[in-house]
Protein backbone atom coordinates (compact mmCIF):
# COMPACT_ATOMS: atom_id res chain seq x y z
CA UNK A 1 0.00 0.00 0.00
CA UNK A 2 2.87 2.17 0.13
CA UNK A 3 2.95 2.92 -3.89
CA UNK A 4 -0.93 4.10 -3.09
CA UNK A 5 0.27 6.28 -0.71
CA UNK A 6 0.54 9.97 -2.04
CA UNK A 7 -1.55 8.94 -4.48
CA UNK A 8 -5.29 9.60 -5.53
CA UNK A 9 -6.53 6.36 -4.96
CA UNK A 10 -9.85 4.36 -3.42
CA UNK A 11 -11.34 6.67 -0.44
CA UNK A 12 -10.11 5.62 2.78
CA UNK A 13 -13.08 3.79 4.65
CA UNK A 14 -11.70 4.47 8.26
CA UNK A 15 -11.53 7.52 9.98
CA UNK A 16 -7.19 6.99 10.49
CA UNK A 17 -6.93 5.68 7.00
CA UNK A 18 -8.22 9.40 6.35
CA UNK A 19 -5.45 11.14 8.21
CA UNK A 20 -3.13 8.88 7.01
CA UNK A 21 -3.92 10.33 3.13
CA UNK A 22 -3.55 13.31 4.73
CA UNK A 23 -0.86 13.08 5.82
CA UNK A 24 0.85 11.23 2.61
CA UNK A 25 -0.04 14.18 0.80
CA UNK A 26 3.28 15.58 2.60
CA UNK A 27 5.34 12.42 2.31
CA UNK A 28 5.13 11.28 5.88
CA UNK A 29 2.18 9.15 5.60
CA UNK A 30 3.97 6.86 3.48
CA UNK A 31 6.16 5.60 6.55
CA UNK A 32 3.15 5.72 9.02
CA UNK A 33 1.13 2.99 6.36
CA UNK A 34 4.58 0.96 6.19
CA UNK A 35 4.20 0.28 9.98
Amino acid sequence: MIMSAGLPTTPPQNPEAKATNELSLNGKGASLDCL
